[in-house]
């Protein structure tokens, strides 16, 4: 069982509940989601006082909206996210009714997921997030959040190097031990995040900063072992440098920098400890021979209940989950689920139509292409170990891609405004006569 980390400082609990209600004063509700989307990862056993770090944001996040519908009032979606706000509300409705027909303790757990994770970061994202800037500033909360997470995993630093240089097994696991992989995705989305930023920079400094820190969430990213979170990070990189010679952006020298220093550290940090063993052929063998006896449960577990899935909670003492998005769909929630979840892929892949021909001159282009590279990346990633209940970031990336979507259709479709020269009023020839026709 993971234990609990408690904050008991009264200095530390001061200045955290100052910021969250600087937060809402202000109305930021983009900053609020992006500390709740990264605090989601790593923050769901530690406690501030007697109250779970993440109710505290939980409640942060509702407030900042709530002042922001008060002061801004939310905007109208247009038909297309009304279709789309549609059908993810009949897969809530779906979910509910197989959480009900097959409530477990567990199940109860994976609901209150669903819930926290799933749904209210789709929403909160899906409803606010409406601009570049506010974009940023979710990226700048998620990436700052993520660095003072690694930071305080490093309090046990001697023992970290000693069992890395060590132990293949090593994995950096945040404050108390929580799940490798979930910690490691963190670092994986806050290194692309860094990259992003590095391409939509607005200054030099800005720049320079985020080629420090994206090196910076890659030595976490390795130090936590987990593959498939390396593999997507990997994934999207290759993507967005792609992206960047089809735009000639390359030329950017700081993102350059930043990807060389990530390969080396990378290079350096396998290659001076035991974690390259994790990276062996025996071993690969041996993990992918694992995921294969995951994937063939949960095929034989949508086979027993095709239509209405098994429950959320379809696991056996010799099995968990199916460790596949897919997978776990069909399993749990039968052809039904699989079918809602099919229509919120198709949805997004139609919206983000555009995001790889974009010529990379506005910002809102630079982070609808890099969105689109995490997004495939993270969904690879989801089919080797992933479920509806874990995958969150799946989810709110999806409504961060339907968000920057939305943005550029409404760019495109405000009319541009043409300044034509005045007319010049005509001019009044002398007359042929040489009569005075002055009045």
């Amino acid at each position: 069982m993971i234990e609990r980390f408690a904050i008991t400082e009264p200095i530390v609990i001061s200045a955290l509940l100052l910021g969250c209600a600087v937060i809402i004063f202000y109305a930021r509700v983009e900053i609020a989601a992006g500390i709740y989307c990264s605090a989601m990862f790593w923050a769901y056993n530690v406690d501030v006082g007697p109250v779970t770090f993440l109710w505290v944001l939980v409640g942060t996040l509702l407030a900042s909206a709530l002042v922001h519908i008060v002061r801004r009032r939310i905007f109208r979606l247009t038909l297309a996210e009304r279709q789309f706000s549609v059908w993810l509300c009949l897969w809530f409705l779906w979910t509910i009714m197989v959480y009900i027909e097959n409530r477990t303790t567990l199940a109860d757990l994976l609901m209150k997921n669903i819930l926290l994770y799933n749904v209210l970061a789709f929403a909160i994202i899906f409803l606010f997030i409406n601009d570049v800037g506010m974009m940023r500033r979710f990226a700048y909360a998620f990436i700052a959040t993520s660095l003072i997470a690694g930071v305080a995993s490093l309090q046990f630093i001697p023992e970290l190097l000693d069992a890395a240089l060590r132990h293949p097994s090593f994995h950096l696991r945040g404050l108390t031990g929580i799940n490798y992989l979930t910690f490691g995705t963190l670092f994986a989305l806050s290194t692309i995040f860094s990259l992003a930023m590095i391409l939509a920079r607005r200054n030099k400094i800005e720049a320079l900063a985020m080629s420090l820190i994206a090196p910076i969430c890659a030595v976490f990213l390795v130090l936590t072992g987990a593959r498939q979170s390396l593999l997507a990070a990997t994934i999207a990189s290759i993507i967005l440098i792609v992206w960047f010679i089809r735009t000639r952006r390359i030329r950017h020298g700081l993102i350059v920098l930043a990807i060389v220093a990530i390969v080396v550290i990378v290079v350096v940090l396998y290659s001076s400890t035991a974690l390259w063993e994790r990276w062996t052929p025996l071993q690969l063998q041996l993990a992918l021979g694992s995921r294969q006896d995951l994937w063939r449960f949960g095929w034989d577990m949508f086979t027993r209940s095709p239509i209405w899935g098994n429950g959320l909670d379809y696991s056996t003492p010799e099995f968990g989950t199916a460790h596949n998005l897919i997978l776990d769909s069909l399993a749990s929630q039968g052809i039904i689920g699989f079918v809602f979840l099919c229509g919120l892929i198709l949805f997004t892949l139609r919206v983000a139509r555009g995001s790889w021909s974009a010529d990379g001159s506005s910002e809102l282009a630079k982070w609808r292409a890099a969105l689109l590279a995490i997004w495939v990346a993270v969904f690879v990633q989801t089919q080797i170990s992933g479920s509806v209940a874990g995958s969150w970031h799946f989810f709110w990336l999806s409504a961060l891609i339907w968000r920057l979507a939305m943005m550029a259709r409404q760019n495109n479709s405000q009319p541009s405004i043409v300044v034509r020269p005045a007319v010049d009023a005509p001019k009044i020839r002398p007359s042929n006569s040489g009569q005075d026709i002055s009045l």
